[in-house]
């Protein structure tokens, strides 16, 4: 295991085992999880560590039907260490995914534009970019912009 995939899996157990010892539901934890993750990635991407986290041997999905219940339901594996999941809660994982993947390519573009444009120095406009996230996350539920 490369160091850059063991740190994602210690930091993904990690986050997932604190967030069920606080009561945290599946469900929650697994926000918590995808959280992580996106912090991970955006620690390991502006520390320069990171061509490619997790490989397509890295991390697995796979469809699982509950023998007993018969229940669907999605197992993750991720160097090794296995979850199952209900759908929805995979399904939601996974939009998680795409809207930080978007959220990246958009930070990633703003990045470029306040270093080309204005000409901001890069330690500026990564400023600019963590007030960006920030702003975005605490706005991230509201459809009008606030004064």
């Amino acid at each position: 295991m490369t160091m850059p995939h063991a740190a994602l899996a210690a930091v993904l157990e990690q986050t997932f085992r604190s967030a069920r010892a606080e009561g945290l539901s599946i469900k929650q934890a697994m926000g918590e999880v995808a959280a992580a993750v996106g912090e991970f990635i955006g620690e390991t991407i502006a520390n320069r560590e990171l061509d490619f986290i997790v490989g397509p041997t890295g991390l697995n999905a796979a469809s699982v039907v509950g023998g007993n219940t018969g229940d669907p339901g999605v197992q993750l594996e991720v160097e090794g260490k296995v979850l199952i999941t209900k759908t929805q809660t995979a399904k939601n994982f996974a939009n998680n995914i795409l809207d930080a993947a978007a959220a990246a390519e958009h930070d990633a573009a703003v990045l470029r534009w306040l270093q080309i444009g204005p000409g901001m120095d890069k330690k500026a406009a990564q400023a600019a970019i963590y007030e960006l996230r920030r702003f975005r996350g605490d706005n991230a539920e509201r459809k009008e912009p606030t004064e």
